[in-house]
């Protein structure tokens, strides 16, 4: 529903753009990208990170209820079982959430990527002078 909802507005729900996040940031000219994911766990089964997330989704769910409700037309009631079945779905299927991350003993450590910044210019830049 999230992703019906979010195609209806023009945005990428399918994954793209987070896939190819760190091929993108190659093509600007950055290198030495590093990406890593890590799966955040989502409910009371994945300790405190799981159970903030899960705090987290339903305080997302509950304030989106009403765009949901009228853009699928689904009555309230339809809407709090899909809720409550939404939450049963993360202690049945240890449900997590992919994020890129990145972390070592470094200064840096826990930033989404790792980049080294390059001397080139951007793309555009560098057609412009030839």
């Amino acid at each position: 529903m999230f992703r019906a909802f979010g195609a209806s507005l023009g945005l990428h729900m399918d994954g793209v753009v987070f896939d190819s996040l760190d091929d993108g940031l190659r093509r600007a000219g950055l290198v030495e990208v590093e990406r890593r994911n890590i799966d955040l766990l989502i409910g009371e089964w994945g300790g405190r990170t799981g159970s903030l997330m899960a705090t987290d989704l339903r305080a997302i769910a509950m304030r989106m209820a009403p765009v949901l409700q009228a853009q699928f037309d689904l009555p309230r009631e339809k809407w709090r079982e899909m809720l409550i079945a939404l939450q049963q779905e993360w202690v049945e299927h240890h449900s997590t959430f992919p994020l890129p991350w990145r972390s070592d003993e470094s200064r840096d450590s826990g930033r989404l990527l790792r980049v080294k910044r390059t001397r080139a210019r951007h793309p555009r830049e560098r057609r412009r002078r030839s």
